[in-house]
């Protein structure tokens, strides 16, 4: 099963990912202006590596507002896929 698909925009190696995404078992059209942009980016602080993600383009797209608030998740947002970003990287 296909839970996302997208497109690879911006690959900074060690520093920037960034590519879209949507659903492709929604009910709304899989078409470019449905998808959304994720972005994980990596900086230094305090000696540590500290990964930013952020999801947009939920102004634009079909079922925005619906959309933006499953990715909210019940207030707990992308803290489940950190979690296990996390494990997997200490854990390998």
């Amino acid at each position: 099963m296909v839970f996302v698909k997208g497109t690879i925009l911006e690959i900074n190696k060690g520093k920037r990912l960034k590519y879209t995404v949507i659903d492709p078992n929604a009910s709304y059209p899989d078409i470019p202006e449905n998808y959304l942009n994720v972005t994980y980016e990596l900086s230094e602080s305090n000696g540590k590596t500290l990964l930013t993600v952020t999801q947009d383009g939920y102004e634009t797209v079909a079922d925005g507002e619906k959309r933006f608030n499953e990715s909210y998740n019940n207030g707990e947002g992308w803290t489940p896929i950190l979690v296990a970003i996390k494990d997997l990287l200490e854990n390998s």
